[in-house]
């Protein structure tokens, strides 16, 4: 795999990334989509314009790796996987932390009942409020912090459910100075455990995991979002005690995540990542109808 040239708007942008990577440049998004050797397109614009170009993509034989939120709404997602799928192409959504090994680390832990059953998983991701001049305020590009962070904390819940995840309840947070919204909360479950998943604009920065079990309470920091730098660890408590710290080291999920995309897509299929977006789209709009009626 690698990178055969970059489209943006910005001229700026795309000469500085054009020369940095040594690779092509495009002067439109059509002109890339034509290119006959570029078999994958990354988006990573807003929200509010992926149904479109993720359409161009499919009509010009691409298969779309999308920057999360993928789409605003599941018959949009279904209707475009469903597309893609039937001309053999994928779309799959941009969870890096899927990727990295933390979140690997996590997973075998709590599917080792080391610590017991998982009786409740806590989701957060929060952060200050950006300049409201920022994309994620903007109503027009489907921006605010339901399809922003909390997306996060949703894909994170669903993942560690399984497949038997439902919605149970939600409700998100408005201010009158944003004309989108700011915050929420919602409750997944399956038939052992319940997941708690929090996000905000404006508050202090949080992005963690934390499941308590049968047997200790398990604390994975800086789960969603974190430089390749970063010395992850996993932390286990039992009575205000840490009873072992898993050091899990450096790793950078956007390598990982390009890697395993690689793989998958000349050793074997990635219609499971297709089918994972459908699944999140369900999920996020459970949350949004159901928050927005409160």
């Amino acid at each position: 795999m690698h990178l055969v040239g970059i489209y943006t708007r910005n001229q700026v942008i795309l000469d500085e990334q054009t020369k940095l990577y040594g690779c092509k440049t495009f002067l439109s998004f059509e002109s890339l989509l034509q290119q006959s050797d570029i078999d994958i397109v990354y988006l990573s614009s807003p929200t509010g314009l992926h149904e479109e170009q993720i359409r161009l993509c499919i009509e010009y034989g691409k298969s779309v790796l999308v920057e999360k939120t993928a789409l605003p709404s599941f018959p949009i997602a279904a209707e475009l996987v469903k597309l893609a799928l039937e001309k053999q192409l994928f779309v799959m959504e941009a969870f890096m932390y899927r990727f990295h090994k933390q979140y690997a680390a996590l997973k075998n832990l709590i599917d080792s009942n080391k610590y017991g059953q998982p009786l409740r998983i806590e989701c957060e991701f929060g952060f200050p409020h950006l300049p409201q001049n920022d994309i994620r305020y903007k109503k027009s590009l489907c921006g605010g912090a339901t399809f922003d962070a909390g997306a996060y904390t949703i894909s994170a819940a669903r993942n560690l459910l399984g497949a038997d995840a439902s919605f149970q309840w939600s409700i998100l947070k408005k201010d009158k100075q944003f004309e989108v919204d700011i915050g929420g909360m919602a409750i997944l479950s399956n038939a052992k455990t319940e997941a708690v998943c929090s996000w905000h604009f404006g508050g202090s920065y949080i992005n963690k995991i934390s499941i308590w079990c049968e047997e200790a309470h398990i604390i994975c920091d800086r789960a969603f979002s974190k430089a390749p730098e970063f010395e992850s660890q996993i932390l286990v408590e039992n009575n205000g005690q840490v009873i072992e710290t898993i050091l899990v080291g450096k790793a950078n999920h956007f390598v990982n995540m390009f890697s395993f995309i690689a793989s998958r897509y000349f050793h074997g299929s990635l219609n499971s990542e297709s089918n994972e977006l459908v699944l999140q789209s369900a999920m996020l709009e459970s949350v949004l109808r159901n928050g927005a009626e409160k």
